[in-house]
Formats: structure tokens, C-alpha cells, sequence
């Protein structure tokens, strides 16, 4: 083998290895200061409350949706039927439970302060 190709069969073949040996950042180039870091944990920490947020709007159209299954077949048959109530409250009760999870994490949001490690 020439020394090329030993080069090229010892690189990681994760690109998030290669950063962290190296010290390069996704593009390639250095990875920056200390303030680096605060960066990737807001940017996580956003991305994860987007989630739960979606999480949480997708389950109340969702409960919506149902509740109004619910009181058109309970107006056309003039009972109630178990079936759609037990749906009803199965999206009622993951609603909340989203939206406590969502209210939880907006509760920790990364401060400035603390991102960089200075916690008070």
C-alpha cells in the first residue's frame, strides 16, 4: 500500500469522530471557542421543545377531531358509545401529559450564563 491509501483506511468513517479527534467542526474547519458548546445545547434544547411542541398540537387536533366523532355518533344513535369515549380520554390524557412535558422543558431553558458554566 502506498502511504495514500494507509491515510485514507485509517480515517473514522464517522464524520462526528473525526471532529472531535481533530478538533474541526461539521464544515471542516476549527471548532471554535468554549462558546461552541452553549451554541449546540440551545440548538439541541430548541430542537427538542419544537418537538414537543408539535408532539403536543398534533394530540390536541387529534382529541378535537375525536370529541367531534364522538358527539356526531352520539347524536345520530342517541347513546353513548364506550369505544370513541375511551378514544376521547386516551387523547385527553396524552394532551396533558404532552403539554406537562412540554411546560417541564420550557422550565429548564439554557441560559447564557449557564451555558458557558457559570451558574450562580
Amino acid at each position: 500500500m502506498t502511504d495514500t491509501q494507509d491515510k485514507q483506511d485509517t480515517r473514522p468513517h464517522d464524520t462526528r469522530q473525526a471532529a472531535v479527534r481533530t478538533g474541526a467542526g461539521p464544515a471542516g474547519g476549527d471548532a471554535g471557542g468554549p462558546g461552541d458548546n452553549a451554541l449546540d445545547t440551545g440548538s439541541e434544547w430548541a430542537r427538542a421543545r419544537d418537538s414537543l411542541k408539535t408532539k403536543w398540537i398534533a394530540s390536541v387536533v387529534a382529541f378535537w377531531v375525536s370529541a367531534s366523532v364522538w358527539g356526531v355518533v352520539l347524536f345520530i344513535d342517541g347513546k353513548v358509545n364506550l369505544i370513541l369515549t375511551s378514544i376521547v380520554l386516551g387523547m385527553l390524557v396524552i394532551g396533558m401529559w404532552l403539554k406537562t412535558r412540554y411546560q417541564l422543558h420550557l422550565r429548564n431553558e439554557p441560559t447564557e450564563a449557564s451555558a458557558r458554566g457559570q451558574d450562580n
